[in-house]
């Protein structure tokens, strides 16, 4: 079996190369054909695309059948503008790789690489995935629903993320949740314009607009019990374009966050009666558009176990989390269907996700090879 230093210059490589091309959700047609370049002289059976951009590729084992352990890599970018100041920096203007999604990838082609060298020794299968469309819209549950996991369905599972503020290399784990769910709403007030000197006249969607977010910040701490986590935020607001002219229409659009689904819908439901209400108040109308983007990453007990034994027999510390992260993961859709298990690869003392700064070191990027691989090797080589 090939060590993580024999291919890691390939890996880095692979990694450069996908950071200066970073691509947007459904987009990734560079990042794919990246991809499938690397992994061509592999004994891997690659699949046509089930949503255009992804790659998923069977190893199947030389000792016949057995269990089929999936490995997933999400390689979307975000529309961050990059102020690294790396010599392999993004080259698209506005895009970067801001949550790390170019080394996750990166880290499943060496995993996959490091896997073909041993796959006589191997009873069963390992599916990889690369999957396009984490980032805001969710793609995990398209390619789910296409059946990406169906055949066969898996019997273990896991994915990795980069995490700032956990030791460099090292693996966070935790039992349950793990990442919130995540609704991603608009509400659409429509009111009467007018002219600024007559508001009498005219029925303001932004006065309605701002007594409805002012008015929902009493969600949490009123309709929710304590014990049960939620996060209620708000990202834009829209409205009008003249200083003195009362528009017709106020947009504004936030998140509900939440780690079981009952209370996201308690919130959601909240919001939509609350603004109901403050619309008919200010003679205006309220609509909604709600999307139930990421379910709560729950992490299945015995996987998380496995997922310990595997880092432990390769050498990859382990840290426990004492608390969920309230962002949210498309890998939840994946956990729906089949056992598995979620975890956090530290980069140290790092800008946090999604920041324009963000740049894990390229040598992070051994220690989740290895947990891949171990985690593979444990079901398939007994």
């Amino acid at each position: 079996m090939l060590d993580v230093e024999n291919i890691f210059d390939g890996v880095t490589a692979l990694r450069h190369k996908l950071h200066t091309i970073p691509e947007i959700a459904g987009k990734e047609f560079q990042t794919q054909k990246a991809i499938r370049a690397y992994i061509s002289d592999l004994p891997l059976e690659v699949l046509p695309p089930f949503l255009e951009t992804d790659t998923v590729a069977f190893l199947r084992g030389g000792r016949g059948e057995g269990p089929n352990v999936t490995l997933r890599a999400d390689i979307d970018a975000l529309p961050v503008t990059e102020q690294t100041g790396a010599a392999f920096a993004s080259q698209t203007c506005g895009m970067m790789h801001a949550c790390g999604h170019d080394v996750h990838t990166s880290m499943l082609a060496g995993a996959a690489r490091i896997l073909a060298s041993c796959r006589e020794e191997l009873c069963g299968s390992v599916r990889f995935v690369w999957q396009p469309g984490e980032e805001c819209v969710a793609m995990g549950k398209q390619l789910v629903e296409a059946g990406a996991i169906d055949d066969p369905l898996p019997d273990r599972m896991t994915a990795i993320h980069v995490a700032p503020g956990i030791p460099l290399g090292t693996l966070a784990v935790k039992y349950g949740p793990i990442m919130a769910s995540s609704t991603h709403f608009k509400v659409i007030v429509t009111g009467r314009s007018g002219h600024g000197s007559t508001p009498f006249k005219a029925a303001s969607p932004i006065l309605a607009a701002a007594a409805m977010i002012t008015d929902l910040q009493q969600i949490i701490p009123n309709r929710i019990d304590p014990q049960n986590t939620a996060v209620l935020s708000f990202g834009v607001f829209k409205a009008g374009e003249i200083e003195n002219v009362i528009p017709d229409q106020a947009v504004f659009a936030g998140t509900i966050r939440a780690l079981d689904m009952e209370t996201a819908r308690t919130v959601m439901e909240s919001v939509q009666s609350i603004c109901r209400s403050m619309a008919e108040a200010y003679q205006v109308k309220a609509d909604f558009d709600i999307h139930y983007a990421y379910r709560v990453t729950s992490n299945d007990k015995a996987q998380t176990d496995m997922a310990v034994q595997a880092a432990g027999e390769a050498g990859v510390p382990v840290q426990w989390l004492e608390k969920a992260s309230m962002g949210a993961e498309d890998f939840s859709y994946f956990l729906d269907r089949a056992p598995g298990v979620y975890v956090r690869l530290g980069v140290g003392d790092a800008p946090p996700l999604h920041n324009s700064r963000l740049l894990p070191p390229d040598e992070v990027m051994k220690n989740g090879i290895r947990y891949l691989v171990a985690f593979a090797l444990d079901a398939l080589k007994k």
